[in-house]
């Protein structure tokens, strides 16, 4: 996929890690967290993510402005989300962030942590919506619109790194 890009492009210069997969388990019922689960969300939202960046890296290295956006969740930050294995991957995306932002500059590593987002993934997450409406201080779910917005607002400012830019109408305020 890297190769592909810069064979098209001749070069990278950003790169957005947005790949991301959950189920819905309740946090208590450990059973359920299946080995299979586990293995699948980690590999998704936590390998996929590391391999991607590091062979990315290399060419970001050589641009004048390099630049990687995770897009991980609130998840990652509180204890909350669809399951435990999802909280956990999200968390580590953002502590890779940090350790990425520390130690790659001057390539510029943030990240984008939404909270539930209106997608065709969650339209049937109807008792997650109505409760994110009721309890956040601007009282509905981030939108796609939301998260790109906050994504673009890393990539033009030219001095951040190694921040966790939560997106979530207030809901870490109150949960």
């Amino acid at each position: 996929l890297i190769e592909a890009t810069i064979k098209s492009l001749g070069g990278l210069d950003i790169l957005i890690n947005n790949a991301g997969w959950t189920t819905l388990v309740r946090h208590d019922d450990l059973e359920a967290l299946t080995d299979e689960i586990f293995a699948k969300t980690f590999e998704v939202n936590v390998f996929g993510t590391w391999w991607l960046t590091k062979a990315a890296m290399p060419h970001l290295r050589k641009s004048t402005d390099g630049n990687v956006i995770n897009i991980t969740s609130v998840a990652g930050v509180r204890p909350v989300g669809s399951s435990v294995a999802y909280a956990m991957s999200k968390a580590a995306l953002n502590h890779m962030t940090l350790l990425l932002a520390k130690s790659c500059g001057p390539v510029r590593v943030n990240a984008v942590a939404p909270g539930l987002v209106e997608t065709p993934w969650t339209k049937d997450w109807k008792i997650q919506h109505e409760n994110v409406a009721l309890i956040a201080p601007l009282k509905r779910s981030a939108t796609p619109d939301d998260c790109a917005e906050a994504t673009i607002s890393l990539l033009r400012n030219r001095y951040a790194t190694g921040q966790i830019f939560v997106v979530d109408g207030g809901l870490t305020l109150v949960i």
